[in-house]
């Protein structure tokens, strides 16, 4: 029956729904989707000025504005990266898990 406790099912509103993922399963595939994420924003941001100075011919002043953003957005990136690795690699969320 739908709704007791040994079902896996429940209804609500005459409607009966499906059981969820438990949280913890949940919280895991976001952590490292946002994990990927920026590593991926990272190492775009690496990669560009390599592309623009390549396509540039090696010519630095002509990339100037771009070598500056990168000044001045690697360190605020780089600290994302190390609080997302942090929180997904923190031992209280290793520790939950035993």
């Amino acid at each position: 029956m739908a709704g007791d406790s040994k079902s896996k099912t429940v209804e609500v509103k005459g409607r009966t729904l499906a059981p969820t993922k438990p949280i913890e399963e949940q919280r895991e595939k976001i952590a490292g989707i946002l994990s990927i994420v920026t590593i991926v924003i990272f190492g775009v941001t690496i990669l560009a000025p390599l592309v623009a100075l390549i396509l540039a011919g090696g010519n630095i002043s002509k990339i100037n504005g771009l070598l500056e953003f990168i000044k001045v957005i690697l360190p605020a990136e780089a600290a994302l990266l190390g609080v997302s690795f942090g929180f997904y690699f923190s031992q209280t969320r290793l520790k939950s898990k035993d």
